[in-house]
C-alpha cells in the first residue's frame, strides 16, 4: 500500500540567495577547479576536467533539469534561474526525506544549500544526530564538509560558514492564520447586562431574596435584624442592581415589622393601624 505522497517545500528567499552567492552565475561552461585571472573562471574548451563541468547557478549534468553540458554552450541569466529552480527541486526533496525533526525556513534553506552543494544530506553523520533530536550538530557538521579532492578550499570554508550562519539565524514567525467565520445565520448571545431583566438571574435572586427577608422578618424580630443585616452589602455596593436588592429586602423587613406592630396594636391609626 503506497502512503501519502510527501509536499513539496521550496527553499526560502534567504536560502535561495545564499545559494546564488556561491555559486554565482556564469553563462557558458567551465571547469569549476580551474580559476583563471581575478578569480573569474575560463570558458571550457575541452580539455580533460579537473573538476566538474558547470554552468549558469551551479548546473551540472548530474543535476535534475534535463540541460546536458557541451562545450560552447551558453545560457541567459534568466534561464539559469529557471533551470536552478528545477536542480533544487530534487534538494529540496531530499533534504524533506532525510530529516525527520521540524526545520524553520532558514535551517531547511541552509541545508538545502549543503546538499546542492555536496550531494551530502543522507550520508552526512551530523544528519543522523539532528534526528535524533541535537540540532546542536549542525554547525560543527557542516564545517566538516570543507575540502575537495583532500584540499581544504577557502570557497568551501566560507560557504560552509555562511550556511551555518543561516541556520543560527531565527527565521520569522508566520502569521497566524484567522479563525474562520461562521457560516450560516448567527444570532449573538447577549451578554448578561442585555438579557431582559424579567428573565434575568439577578432579578429572580432578587425577588427571592425580597420573599426570604419579608418571611424572615415575619417570623421574630430577631430575623427582622438579620434582614436588615443581609441588605446591607447589596446597597453598599453602589450598583443598581445592589441597591434594588437593598431597597427589596428592606422593604420586605419594614413590612414584616410593622404588621407585627399592628397587630400588637401599636401602630397609630394615620398609619392604618
Amino acid at each position: 500500500m503506497r502512503g501519502t505522497p510527501m509536499a513539496h517545500r521550496d527553499t526560502n528567499a534567504a536560502g535561495l540567495a545564499l545559494i546564488k552567492s556561491f555559486e554565482s552565475f556564469v553563462g557558458y561552461v567551465y571547469d569549476d577547479l580551474v580559476v583563471g585571472k581575478g578569480g573569474k573562471y575560463p570558458e571550457w574548451t575541452g580539455w580533460k576536467p579537473k573538476g566538474t563541468l558547470t554552468i549558469g547557478y551551479g548546473h551540472t549534468n548530474d543535476a535534475q533539469h534535463p540541460l546536458k553540458i557541451e562545450q560552447g554552450l551558453r545560457i541567459s541569466e534568466p534561464e539559469a534561474v529557471d533551470i536552478l529552480n528545477e536542480d533544487l527541486d530534487e534538494c529540496e526533496d531530499r533534504v524533506s526525506r532525510a530529516v525527520k525533526v521540524p526545520l524553520n525556513d532558514n535551517q531547511f534553506g541552509a541545508l538545502v544549500s549543503f546538499d546542492f552543494n555536496t550531494g551530502a544530506i543522507f550520508s552526512a553523520s551530523f544528519v543522523k544526530r539532528l534526528n535524533a533530536g541535537d540540532y546542536g550538530a549542525v554547525p560543527n557538521g557542516l564545517m566538516q564538509y570543507v575540502k575537495a579532492k583532500g584540499q581544504t578550499l577557502r570557497g568551501l570554508v566560507r560557504r560552509r560558514q555562511a550556511e551555518v550562519d543561516l541556520w543560527n539565524k531565527p527565521a520569522p514567525v508566520p502569521a497566524r492564520t484567522p479563525k474562520p467565520a461562521p457560516k450560516g445565520n448567527v444570532v449573538p448571545q447577549p451578554p448578561v447586562e442585555d438579557e431582559p431583566l424579567t428573565s434575568s438571574g439577578v432579578m429572580q435572586g432578587a425577588g427571592t431574596a425580597a420573599a426570604g427577608g419579608g418571611a424572615m422578618a415575619a417570623k421574630n424580630g430577631t430575623e427582622v435584624v438579620d434582614a436588615l443585616t443581609s441588605a446591607e452589602p447589596h446597597v453598599s455596593a453602589g450598583t443598581w442592581i445592589g441597591l434594588a436588592i437593598g431597597v427589596v429586602i428592606l422593604a420586605g423587613a419594614a413590612y414584616a415589622l410593622w404588621s407585627r406592630a399592628k397587630a400588637a396594636g401599636r401602630v397609630p391609626a394615620w398609619l392604618g393601624g
